[in-house]
């Protein structure tokens, strides 16, 4: 019978370590098969730098057999008051294990985690590279909140003139703004930063069941913190607003050298009272440019978007971005879940 351990980094031997590195190699390998694998030191400095995240509550717990890792729940339980009816937990199986039952001791300590920290939702996410889970969370129950797409961008593709034209018609019918670039979240202005971030709760969230974000300064701190710990390169580009002063828009790009090739972007977004002005256009335009001439070795970037969110889609594509993975975010109800163990237990 498979062992359930806890994963506790600071106490975890270097066999632990070497197990885990094993599953999540053989998991990406299926996930992202485009991608390289992770080296056994980037993965035990990412689990040791957790504790940066303080705004977070997080449990790791692996499924082992004999001595290999086959599952694991990883679950995450934000400290946010705006949304504390919350949990975040994610359950993988390597593929040969699946539909024998392994993920049922996981979803009990999920399930046990929500009621410690009296959750009452928990949330979810898959991806079209492994169909079954989708289907598994379809067959507990787990209803569609959103559905998103990782895009990505083949930079030898990209149309050099598109980007000129747009950042050079944003720098002449916007002359109110100004273009800036952060390296890590600036302290001396980072409570403005905090206040900008908050606008990606104005993006689609669908059917999920949950409130706006709140974004303080301290989460960014920490976040920079967990990014520097793993050598991984930060950039914010923004706009201001001249004559106010104030931040009006921003996107994020993270380069992380264990992956090289493969630039993420996370957040681009603009305050609503200064949209209208193709600054979300000039931001994206900046940072590709940006990106071909300082970041030679980057062959493509990828960004997440929710299929709904028809704006930045439109940017996007416009671009070159094409669809690269799909990707769903559930979400079940705490007892519901409860209900589809006791259920699938009486059956044994």
């Amino acid at each position: 019978m498979p062992d359930l351990k806890r994963f506790d980094p600071d106490t975890a031997n270097h066999d632990y370590f070497k197990a885990r590195i094993l599953y999540l190699n053989t998991l990406r390998k299926e996930e992202k098969p485009d991608d390289p694998a992770r080296s056994l030191e980037a993965s035990i400095t990412n689990a040791k730098s957790w504790k940066m995240i303080e705004h977070a509550r997080l449990e790791l717990w692996n499924l082992w057999e004999d001595d290999a890792i086959i599952a694991e729940l990883f679950a995450a339980v934000s400290l946010d008051e705006e949304n504390k009816h919350v949990i975040d937990g994610d359950v993988n199986v390597l593929q040969l294990y699946r539909r024998k039952g392994f993920s049922k001791p996981l979803l009990t300590k999920l399930v046990e985690m929500a009621e410690r920290y009296e959750r009452s939702l928990v949330i979810s996410h898959t991806s079209s590279m492994i169909p079954a889970g989708g289907l598994f969370a379809e067959h507990v129950g787990a209803k569609k909140g959103i559905e998103t797409h990782t895009n990505q961008l083949e930079l030898t593709e990209v149309d050099k003139n598109l980007l000129e034209t747009w950042t050079r018609n944003a720098a002449t019918t916007t002359n109110e703004f100004e273009l800036g670039l952060w390296k890590g979240y600036p302290e001396e202005e980072i409570d403005a930063v905090a206040t900008m971030i908050e606008v990606m709760n104005t993006a689609p969230r669908d059917n999920l069941d949950v409130n706006d974000w709140k974004v303080t300064p301290e989460m960014l701190r920490q976040f920079d913190a967990y990014n520097k710990a793993q050598g991984i390169e930060f950039w914010m580009m923004y706009v201001r607003h001249k004559p106010s002063g104030e931040l009006a828009g921003y996107t994020q790009t993270f380069w992380d050298p264990e992956n090289p090739e493969n630039l993420r972007q996370g957040d681009t977004g603009v305050v609503p009272k200064y949209r209208g002005h193709g600054l979300g256009k000039w931001l994206k335009a900046a940072m590709i440019q940006k990106v071909l001439l300082e970041r030679p070795v980057v062959k493509r970037i990828r960004t997440g978007n929710a299929d709904s969110n028809a704006p930045m889609l439109a940017i996007n594509h416009a671009l070159g971005f094409k669809p690269y993975i799909a990707e769903t975010v559930w979400q079940i109800e705490v007892q519901k879940l409860k209900d589809y163990l006791q259920r699938d237990s009486s059956k044994q």
